[in-house]
């Protein structure tokens, strides 16, 4: 009885599953939810799918049945609106060279579908066009999209093909969950295309993941590109374009941006790379917060380009550099994180870098490296467990201010052979083998720095002229200050990263002065080297007045006289350009000779810098007129010059001033001058120049007068020889073949004991005097007016050009 009631039980659940599965096969199959009323199934309603297209209206529907078919291709759909559904996965293979399913027609949607084909899986020419489950198979193109504008493409997947996707002038489609495996050359091409959107894109395979050419503007999130031989991810003349949180692995180089600008990468992670990411010639890209890991060649590569940024990344277990940047200007390198690589960041070639609140730690060889680098900037870095801290080499007008250096196993932070004019400040090196080395560099300032715990605090070798280290504090180094006569580079391990010392450059006292020696514990200064080193004016022990040789701990050959410069200089000049940048020259002469100057440059007319003179309120005064017994000469003379237009000077028998006075059977000529030059109205008495408007017309400014002939207006300038710019841009100037104005020689002048008090002062003046030659000013000048540049610049120019 039980046995019965129990299969009365299950032959009704039997009853029930059928009856609901029949039901649910009729809601599939037969119900108008399902398939649009009209739709044409094939093999049931059409034989082939071409006839359903033949057949098909605008905005109907074909629907393949997967169970009945291969269906073949090539097919053309030429209807707008229609869509290509199957009953599952139907399989259309094409033959030929044709796409097996060609779309042109706008708005059309084929869904549903596995390809095969000869040549190209599916190709889209149509506006708003949407494919979603493909399946394309060992096609060599799997789909193509070509002149389409708004398409959506999704839960597609390419097996096997040469070029995977390719898009060319395609613009404003979004590409979603597309899987791409062994691709053999790439997975996603976009050519010439704009404000596509490709939102969790997988690639494996293949040598090229995702390839832009020409196109701007495209967006890339959640992509993952992996085991690509060449680049996961490469854009090449492609502008404005973001790729966010993707993930590159076992690629060669992880992301290529070439000839582009204004590209973003940003949350990535990039892993088992040979490069991580590589700019060339590129300009204002970005990639920030991304993850570098077990790199087998460098992080990031700059080659060329300017104000790109590389910050808030991590790089961890890198063979060569984090990040290393070539021949760029005015790059970023912001708050970064490198550990466990060979070098941290290297920078050569480059300018008006900014290397900012990176942190650097457990590197094999060097956390910062300047290489011929000119006006970069390092501020507020930590550098800690790195054998060489930061280099700079062959590297101009560098700062480094409020880096943090500790456990340098062999050197803090090293300035070499020719880093002139750098400024290292407010920087803390602790702990470290040597803090700071200087070698073969000069005219820096190294000031406020607090070096503490060093077995050498500061080791000078060979320093360059005007060298100041100043304000510094050296707490308990063992040694705190050493000069050394020679400097073993394999010990400084310099020659591990390709460094070597320039031997040819003088040596010279730096000054040493207004620092604090506090607990070193050998000496507080050591002099290893042949000549004498002078320190004063320093504390010692942390107390006293600067003055007390007791309480420090020197060596032989250290000197403690009452002040550390050679002596004090005041120099004076007039307002005018000329004296403006012969004082900005001579300043930097006596600064660089070991003198504290004085400056009174531009302090008036000058009669007042005669009285100034007098009065010993100033020792040196550049003046023009006769040199005397007490005053130096130099080449260049200032005399008036007349200067008239090209097409003027080809009428002339030939470019004098007695050949213009003789032009036009004495017709009148305008001829201005600036008041500032009164001899110009001695010049054109003298020839017989009859000037129109009865006689000379001033003006009261050089550039009011040069104006004047530039527009034409004037016949006839007359213009200091050593200031004015026409004939650096085409303008003539005449002979004065009468030698009516003798001109005026420059000259320095000294007060009476200037040479008892400092006998080597005038040689090193002498020096500098041969230089200054006529063309040498005018060229130096006109950078002044012409380009606006400082009188103090143009004086540095001239120095780092050797002086001419």
């Amino acid at each position: 009885m039980k046995r019965n009631y129990l299969k009365k039980r299950l032959n009704l659940f039997l009853i029930f599953v059928v009856v609901i599965g029949g039901l649910i096969l009729s809601s599939i199959f037969l119900l108008p939810s399902r398939w649009p009323e009209g739709a044409i199934f094939v093999p049931r309603d059409a034989s082939t799918l071409k006839e359903a297209l033949e057949a098909v209206k605008p905005g109907g529907t074909i629907v393949l049945q997967a169970d009945k078919g291969a269906f073949h291709g090539p097919i053309v759909v030429a209807t707008d609106g229609i869509t290509i559904a199957s009953t599952g996965i139907a399989p259309l293979k094409g033959e030929g060279e044709k796409p097996a399913i060609a779309i042109r027609a706008d708005r059309v949607t084929v869904k549903g579908i596995r390809v095969r084909s000869d040549a190209i899986g599916i190709s889209v020419e149509g506006a708003g066009c949407r494919l979603d489950r493909i399946l394309v198979d060992s096609t060599p193109i799997g789909i193509r999209i070509t002149s389409s504008s708004g398409g959506e493409f999704s839960s597609i997947r390419v097996v096997g093909s040469d070029i995977a996707i390719e898009a060319s002038s395609c613009v404003g489609s979004s590409f979603r969950d597309i899987n791409i495996i062994s691709p053999t050359d790439i997975g996603i091409l976009l050519n010439d295309s704009r404000k596509n959107s490709i939102v969790g894109a997988r690639i494996s395979g293949g040598k090229i993941g995702i390839s832009l050419e020409g196109s701007d503007g495209n967006e890339f999130f959640a992509c993952r590109v992996e085991g690509c031989t060449e680049v996961g991810v490469r854009f090449t003349v492609s502008n404005e374009n973001g790729f966010t949180d993707g993930s590159l692995k076992g690629v060669g180089s992880g992301l290529v941006v070439k000839n582009a600008q204004g590209n973003i990468v940003e949350k990535c992670r990039i892993d088992d790379a040979v490069i991580g990411y590589s700019l060339h010639q590129a300009i204002q890209n970005r990639i920030t917060r991304t993850r570098f890991n077990d790199i087998h060649g460098t992080g990031v590569i700059v080659d060329g380009g300017r104000e790109n940024s590389i910050s808030y990344n991590r790089f961890s277990r890198f063979w060569d550099a984090g990040i290393d940047l070539q021949d760029s200007e005015r790059s970023l390198i912001l708050a970064n994180v490198l550990e466990g690589g060979s070098r941290g960041i290297v920078i050569e070639g480059t300018s008006d870098t900014r290397i900012l609140r990176n942190v650097v730690t457990g590197i094999d060889l060097a956390g910062i490296i300047v290489v011929d680098g000119e006006g970069d900037r390092l501020l507020d870095n930590a550098i800690i467990h790195v054998p060489l801290g930061i280099v700079l080499d062959h590297s101009i007008d560098e700062t480094a201010l409020r880096n943090r250096i500790e456990s340098a196993g062999v050197i803090g932070l090293a300035l070499l052979n020719g880093s002139d004019n750098g400024t290292v400040s407010e920087n803390l090196l602790s702990r470290n083998n040597i803090g700071i080395l200087l070698a073969t560099s000069g005219r820096g300032n190294l000031s406020e720095n607090e070096i503490s715990g060093n077995s050498m605090g500061f080791q000078i070798y060979r320093a360059g002229p005007a060298t100041r280290i100043e304000r510094n504090a050296f707490v308990a180094n063992v040694i705190g200050l050493k000069e050394v006569e020679a400097l073993d580079l394999d010990r400084t391990s310099l020659s591990r990263i390709g460094v070597e010392i320039d031997e040819n450059g003088e040596r010279s006292s730096p000054i040493i002065v207004n620092n604090i020696f506090d607990r070193n514990i050998e000496f507080d200064v050591e002099n290893d080297g042949s000549d004498p080193l002078y320190v004063a004016d320093n504390w010692w022990g942390g107390r006293g007045d600067g003055r007390t040789p007791a309480k420090a701990v020197i060596s032989s050959g250290v000197l403690l006289p009452e002040s550390g410069w050679k002596g004090e200089v005041a120099i004076g000049t007039g307002t005018g350009i000329v004296q403006r940048l012969l004082g900005c020259i001579l300043r930097r002469v006596l600064i660089d000779g070991g003198y504290r100057v004085i400056d009174l440059i531009g302090l008036g007319g000058e009669e007042t810098v005669k009285e100034a003179l007098r009065a010993r309120d100033i020792d040196i005064a550049w003046l023009s007129g006769q040199a005397g017994s007490d005053s130096i000469a130099i080449p260049a003379v200032d005399r008036p010059i007349a200067i008239v237009s090209e097409g003027l000077a080809g009428q002339l028998a030939d470019p004098t001033i007695s050949a213009l006075a003789s032009y036009g059977a004495g017709e009148p000529l305008l001829v201005v001058a600036p008041r500032s030059l009164p001899e110009a109205g001695e010049l054109v008495k003298s020839y017989g120049i009859s000037p129109a408007r009865g006689g000379v017309q001033w003006t009261d400014s050089l550039e009011e007068a040069e104006a004047l002939l530039r527009f034409g207006t004037a016949d006839l300038v007359i213009v200091p020889s050593l200031e004015e710019s026409l004939t650096l841009s085409g303008f003539v100037p005449l002979r004065d073949d009468l030698n009516v104005v003798k001109g005026e020689q420059l000259f320095l002048v000294f007060t009476d004991e200037l040479d008892a008090r400092y006998p080597g002062l005038r040689r090193l003046i002498a020096d500098l005097v041969p230089s200054l030659t006529s063309p040498v000013l005018h060229q130096l000048i006109n950078r002044v007016r012409l380009f606006g540049e400082p009188p103090d610049e143009v004086a540095g120019g001239f120095f780092e050009k050797g002086g001419g």
